[in-house]
């Protein structure tokens, strides 16, 4: 099954990367083979994309510090570039480098260049090691900043939408530039299982409201946007953008983290009451059970529970204070009063274990 997934965020160029106005996406490219490696497993990561004849790059080195990753090159010194230009391609053993990615999550990478004018960064990229048959893609709703997360100074305004229908997502974005002016972001293409990475297109000049038709007088590729989803109400994106045309220029990165925003009244017993069905997919053919779970008295100010007493289905959930606005962070699924699975994998609407196996989707 294919995931096309569309991103548009609500950043201000200002307060992202200062004055914008001759960025461009950076003209390195990194990739992995495969693109999702699982926990311990061999992958090469590829550095893809264009140089100056006369002004080649060679591979240094590769270092893993606080969980990123950092590849070094260097460009020799007193060179004369050329004008003409060569794609390139250099790919690196990385668990040969730094040992194997035992533990999953995303890892960013940069790719620093060392030369004339300095060390600076020209590339970026996110490494996302996954079990395998694992997949979390978002829920659809309005993401915003998260204060709560790793990356809770990610810039003002960093916001967007997100519309899923059955496998297509769509990320929408609107804002105001510092002259007034609206502008709208998006980007398309195909999700992995629990990332997107792409370009981001700015998209100006179009249509006034209830007007005659006109197609946007201006897109352009703003930055590239990689997103990493840790759980479907949870991510961080990394924006990465050069800070001029020119093939060596600096990329500065811009991370933040995300939390789908919650509209609705806090988390609490009566939240989870009502009609769900229970979802068994470990058993040979897999089986449903409609239950209806009632509120049950709450075992502190951290914990909400409710019960079906006519199945002995419950579900005792725990409550991140900060985030009461937000689906439990965690469940633990009784069948009768003996603990089935845990379910840490949840929406508002829908309950599930990390695997999949159990899942507790609500009907009404």
């Amino acid at each position: 099954m294919v995931n096309r997934i569309a991103i548009g965020g609500i950043l201000c160029a200002c307060a992202l990367f200062g004055a914008a106005a001759q960025a461009a996406v950076p003209w390195h490219q990194v990739a992995f083979e495969p693109s999702n490696p699982q926990p311990g497993q061999p992958f090469q990561l590829r550095l893809s994309g264009s140089m100056p004849d006369t002004c080649g790059v060679a591979y240094e080195r590769t270092e893993l510090s606080s969980g990123s990753l950092r590849v070094h090159l260097s460009r020799p010194g007193g060179q004369i570039c050329g004008d003409a230009v060569t794609p390139y391609e250099i790919r690196i053993d990385v668990p040969a480098a730094v040992g194997s990615f035992e533990v999953s999550g995303h890892y960013p990478v940069y790719v620093s260049l060392s030369d004339q004018a300095g060390s600076r960064d020209i590339a970026f990229g996110l490494l996302n090691v996954v079990e395998a048959g694992r997949a979390q893609l978002p829920d659809a709703g309005f993401w915003v900043a998260d204060a709560s997360g790793r990356h809770p100074t990610g810039g003002s305004g960093v916001g967007f939408n997100i519309e899923r229908q059955s496998d297509a997502i769509a990320l929408i974005a609107y804002y105001y530039d510092p002259q007034g002016q609206p502008r709208w972001y998006f980007s398309a293409g195909t999700a992995g299982r629990n990332e997107y990475r792409g370009d981001l297109l700015q998209i100006t000049r179009g249509q006034q409201l209830f007007g005659l038709y006109r197609p946007p007088g201006d897109m352009t590729a703003f930055s590239r946007i990689d997103v990493g989803f840790s759980d479907r109400s949870h991510g961080e994106a990394w924006v990465s953008q050069a800070v001029d045309s020119g093939i060596l220029s600096e990329v500065q990165v811009q991370p933040v983290s995300l939390v789908r925003f919650g509209f609705r009244t806090e988390t609490s017993a009566a939240t989870l009451a009502g009609r769900w069905v229970l979802v068994d997919l470990g058993r040979e053919s897999g089986s449903g059970t409609v239950v209806n779970l009632e509120a049950a008295p709450q075992l502190g100010p951290d914990h909400v529970r409710a019960t079906d007493p006519r199945t002995q289905v419950t579900v005792d959930c725990s409550i991140v204070t900060e985030q009461r606005d937000q689906p439990p962070a965690s469940c633990a699924l009784l069948l009768e009063s003996s603990r089935a699975a845990t379910l840490n994998n949840n929406s508002f609407n829908e309950l599930r274990s990390p695997d999949g196996n159990f899942r507790l989707i609500r009907l009404d």
